[in-house]
Parts: structure tokens; C-alpha cells; sequence
């Protein structure tokens, strides 16, 4: 199972960022709204193993499978996971082949994305209802390079994933089952980025 390693960073503005990546990178997809749903069996046995399934709709739909990373595999500074997926043809046929398998919605989150290609790195620029992140992913010395070219500290890169950032950042609690913009908020940011809020992403959200 391939690995995944990646670190985040928190901003106010993606303005300095975006500079160098407008200049030295290339912007591989466009901003879009990413729904995303993870599944458990009902007795959350996958979230005990430390194990995330995820069915995301968006620019590209996936099929995502998590695992802890072992002890020998850990980067100082960085979330390390054990990481298959696989392309959708549609993200909602898929939720509900698993629902009636017996899964169960643990957890819905959004956000706004879009995708840089930075040496050799994945930069994620994310919209989330709590706040603006850059996400870099990539071998860990090629994010540490990537991280100092666009004048982002080491020192205040975060290893956590989203769900965890929300618990610490933007009031979530151990009981919260996700983060998602409010109406309003949603489309006032789809007209801002000119995205369109795709049917399947609507659908997903009444599946479950």
C-alpha cells in the first residue's frame, strides 16, 4: 500500500503563495467543491484500527482506503498514512453500493480546492468552513524544499488532517460528525471561485 506524507499550514491570506506558484508551478486542477463522506461498519470498527474509508465527489470522484503508517515509516513533522485509491465513474453509485453492504455514514466534510504541481510536490490550496490551508504532499524532502520556497515555516507546518484541525481550530468536538459550509456561504464562495456545485455532490448529501 503506497504512502501517503503530507503537511498543512494554516494562513490568513494565500496571496504570498499564490505568487510563487503563479510564477514557478502549475495549476493542475481548478478550484471545485469537494463532498466528501467516510464510512464505518455501525460498531465504528474501522476508526478503532485507526482506518478511514471515504467516497469523494468532485473534479476527480475516489474511492479512499487509510491505514496507520508503521513506527519505522514516521516523518518528524509530518502525517504519514497508508493510502489506496481508485477512480469513480460516480461517487454517489458508489456510497450507496456501500450502504447497502452495511457501512454506515460516520463523518461528512467540504471543502474548496484547488491543485498545484510544485517541483516534485501536490500543493492543495483549501477552502474550509474554518479557515484557508495549503497542503503539501509529496517524499519528505521534497516538502521540506517546497516549504521553503514558498516561505513556509517548518515550524508551523501541521501534521493533523482536517478533522482534527476542525476539533482544535473551529469549535468542532470528539462528537462531531464533520464540517460543511452553511447555503449561503456555499454559493457565495461557488460564484467568488466560478464553481459550479455539482448534482452528485448534492445528492451525496442526502444518501446516508
Amino acid at each position: 500500500m503506497p504512502l501517503e506524507i503530507e503537511v498543512k499550514f494554516s494562513v490568513l491570506d494565500f496571496g504570498p503563495v499564490e505568487e510563487v506558484l503563479q510564477a514557478h508551478g502549475h495549476l493542475a486542477v481548478p478550484w471545485h467543491l469537494e463532498s466528501n463522506v467516510v464510512l464505518d461498519t455501525p460498531e465504528g470498527r474501522l476508526a478503532s484500527e485507526g482506518t478511514l474509508l471515504r467516497v469523494r465527489s468532485g473534479a476527480t470522484p475516489l474511492l479512499t482506503l487509510k491505514r496507520k503508517s508503521l513506527d519505522s515509516e514516521a516523518v518528524a513533522g509530518a502525517k504519514v498514512r497508508r493510502e489506496d485509491e481508485c477512480g469513480l465513474e460516480s461517487a454517489q453509485a458508489m456510497l450507496g453500493i456501500l450502504l447497502e453492504l452495511g457501512f454506515v455514514v460516520s463523518a461528512r466534510y467540504e471543502k474548496f480546492r484547488r491543485v498545484w504541481r510544485f517541483g516534485e510536490c501536490s500543493i492543495c490550496q483549501d477552502i474550509l468552513p474554518f479557515g484557508r490551508y495549503w497542503e503539501i504532499e509529496g517524499e519528505e524532502r521534497d516538502i521540506w524544499s517546497a516549504a521553503r520556497a514558498l516561505s513556509l515555516s517548518r515550524d508551523e507546518a501541521l501534521d493533523s488532517d482536517y478533522h482534527s484541525l476542525f476539533r482544535l481550530f473551529g469549535g468542532g468536538t470528539a462528537d462531531s460528525r464533520g464540517f460543511a459550509f452553511d447555503s449561503a456561504e456555499r454559493m457565495r464562495l461557488s460564484q467568488t471561485l466560478d464553481v459550479p456545485v455539482s448534482p452528485e455532490a448534492m445528492a451525496m448529501d442526502h444518501l446516508g
